[in-house]
């Protein structure tokens, strides 16, 4: 680093090695953003500018006299730009001795700074500003940018790429105009809104974009499809990312991560600091700037992976390749070790082959004489463990059970299972082939009265029967009025994965939900006392903490919507065969088949799911005495061999 001329304070802080992590120092200050140059290290903290050669031992840059939160950094020879509190960007020209604030960007709030030739961009709160004068002046390129809250900039091939609040847009010509590409993104199905994107990184022509909610995606700049990459990555909350070739850091609010297939595969960094906020890599360390931790660093070449497929299932008497995926950077010699040896060709070498008798987990061992890395791999034979169920939810009226499909072509197909009137005892409800996406819709069922619970299991082309999963439980929610046109929700907790917390969803129809509260994941209760007049219609709704293979709109879980609407249509098939009429009545409501010979089981429930009335039929035309039924709101359903249908009423 050029001779510093200025008064500083210097930090002196102890090393601590833990695993193959450093802490570095600056504990317990909360790093925001971070930079490097050669063996330089530049940090913002909540507490102003940091620089290190490499050492242990920190300079307080003082950019001015006053404490202030430096949000973003960037360097560029000798010319480092910080973005600092709500005050814009300030610039030094002689690497860090003086600074003086820029023009054009005083009262902004500036999260990036992306700098390719004599381009800087300014990613701010308000929309992207460009300098094409080291920062003397700034222009405003915002047009087409939708959402002006802008968190992340990156650049890959002749794409400017920036995240925002909601989704990621794209400038091929400088930034001059932007358009939309959230072309895979999920999108809230309550408001239409994409993801905010907190973090970008590109690698050639492959970016990867990190989520709060739904972890990482990664795309191309062919078309910007963008596709989820979360396998093994145990926390969805991603803040920042870096990358280095085809090694890929992600940081957490439960800690860092790594890749070293593109994306493809994650495991834990074992970084003993919880809440990455930032990356940066310089040679053969990246370093990590945590919250309220200092910063660690980690030496690349260190890595050592190994990554073994989780289950492996074969037949009695076959035997399997063990392959498990080795990443390793440094130079050194790897030797293996299986245990337990039983079954295996050679325990001591990479790819063994394994013919066990019985079911058996092998677990290996890999060391290049410092570092090791250990992995299990499963062998089943015979039949696999029941598969887990991903969640249980609503969706268009009826109850929906999503579960991941594990990779074993001796699987026939899956059936799903529900709790019936006893407790503990469960029916067959339904069967999915293996072909087949892994989502099961239960039609008979009636989420507007009830819960359910459910599990799985499998049939294999063998003859046999899975043991039945552990039960997944819908949330039922229900809505009383109260004083002064409030209404209290009361609903049953979900039960399958723990619960973070609830968010509770009003509208003014089924169609507009939005988002007015939250409850933490122990709270089942909610008052709301600014409720619009009129009907209204509220949903309980909990994110699902583990993915769900069949697509990633399935993470969240959610409740019956709840509505004061007594002539709301909760239709349970997507074919109606049934003309029902008249649907307020005194006296007999009547029921006309569309088919011929049709035999029908009609029952009749109150609100409360009583069945009040059960009758059979085989005309087209049946007339259904209500009578004796007191005045209210009651739910006629309608059973067939084929359909099942379900209509309100109102008994006059």
């Amino acid at each position: 680093m050029k001779k510093l001329i200025f008064s500083y304070l210097l930090v002196s802080m102890y090393l601590i090695s833990v695993a193959q992590w450093q802490q570095m120092g600056l504990n317990p200050y909360e790093i925001f953003c971070l930079a490097t140059n050669g063996n330089d290290i530049f940090v913002g903290t909540e507490y102003e500018l940091y620089y290190s050669n490499g050492n242990n031992n920190w300079v307080h840059l003082n950019v001015t006299s006053n404490i202030d939160t430096i949000f973003s950094i960037a360097i560029n020879g000798n010319n480092i730009f910080v973005g600092r509190g709500n005050h814009g960007i300030y610039r030094s020209t002689d690497y860090g001795n003086t600074w003086t604030q820029v023009n054009g960007l005083t009262n902004l709030i500036v999260t990036s700074i992306l700098i390719n030739g004599n381009n800087i961009f300014a990613g701010t709160l308000n929309g992207i500003f460009l300098s094409t004068n080291n920062g003397d002046s700034w222009t405003e390129i915002s047009n087409g940018l939708t959402e002006r809250t802008i968190h992340a900039l990156t650049i890959s091939g002749n794409y400017i790429i920036a995240g925002t609040h909601n989704g990621i847009f794209i400038s091929a010509d400088n930034g001059t105009t932007w358009t939309e590409a959230n072309n895979g993104l999920p999108i809230n199905p309550m408001d239409g809104t994409y993801p905010a994107i907190w973090g970008l990184v590109a690698n050639g022509n492959t970016i990867f974009a990190c989520t709060d909610d739904y972890g990482i995606f990664k795309a191309t700049n062919n078309d910007f499809t963008w596709n989820s990459c979360n396998n093994g990555l145990s926390d969805n909350h991603v803040h920042s990312l870096a990358i280095k070739d085809q090694t890929i850091f992600a940081g957490t609010y439960s800690g860092a991560f790594i890749s070293t297939t593109n994306g493809n595969q994650w495991n834990s960094a074992n970084l003993p600091a919880p809440r990455v906020n930032c990356f940066a890599i310089n040679n053969n360390y990246v370093y990590a700037g945590t919250g309220f931790s200092g910063v660690w660093k980690l030496r690349i070449s260190d890595i050592l992976q190994v990554d073994c497929p989780s289950q492996l299932s074969i037949n009695c008497n076959d035997t399997i390749t063990l392959t498990p995926t080795i990443n390793y950077l440094g130079t050194g010699t790897l030797t293996y070790a299986w245990s337990p040896s039983a079954g295996l060709s050679n325990p001591y070498i990479q790819n063994p082959l394994a013919s066990p008798s019985t079911t058996t987990t092998y677990h290996i061992t890999v060391t290049d004489g410092t570092y090791s890395a250990t992995d299990s791999v499963k062998v089943v034979v015979g039949s696999l463990n029941a598969p887990d169920i991903c969640l249980v939810s609503v969706r268009n009226y009826k109850n929906i059970v999503v579960w991941n499909k594990p990779l074993n072509t001796q699987i026939d197909s899956f059936y799903i299972w529900r709790q019936n009137d006893i407790t503990g005892q469960y029916e067959k409800i339904g069967a999915v082939s293996y072909t087949d996406s892994s989502i099961y819709v239960d039609y008979t069922s009636f989420p507007s009265i009830q819960s359910n619970k459910y599990k799985l299991s499998f049939f294999d082309k063998c003859g046999n029967n899975s043991p039945l999963s552990d039960y997944h439980k819908t949330i039922h929610l229900l809505i009383n009025p109260g004083y002064n046109n409030s209404w209290t929700l009361l609903w049953e907790p979900y039960e399958g994965f723990p619960i973070n917390s609830y968010k509770i969803y009003r509208g003014t129809s089924p169609n507009n939900l939005t988002l007015i509260g939250t409850t933490p994941g122990n709270i089942t209760q909610y008052t709301d006392y600014t409720a619009p007049s009129g009907y209204v219609y509220y949903q309980i709704q909990a994110v699902n903490p583990n993915n769900c293979n069949p697509s990633k709109s399935y993470n969240i879980t959610a409740s019956n919507i709840a509505t004061n609407d007594p002539m709301i249509n909760e239709p349970i098939s997507e074919n109606n065969d049934f003309y029902i009429y008249p649907l307020i009545s005194e006296d007999y409501i009547t029921i006309e088949s569309k088919s011929q010979s049709t035999k029908l089981n009609i029952y009749i429930y109150d609100v409360n799911g009583k069945m009040l009335l059960k009758q059979k039929g085989d005309n087209n035309l049946i007339n259904i005495n209500i009578s004796d039924l007191s005045s209210g709101l009651y739910i006629l359903k309608i059973l067939t061999d084929k359909t099942v249908c379900e209509r309100k009423f109102i008994k006059k």
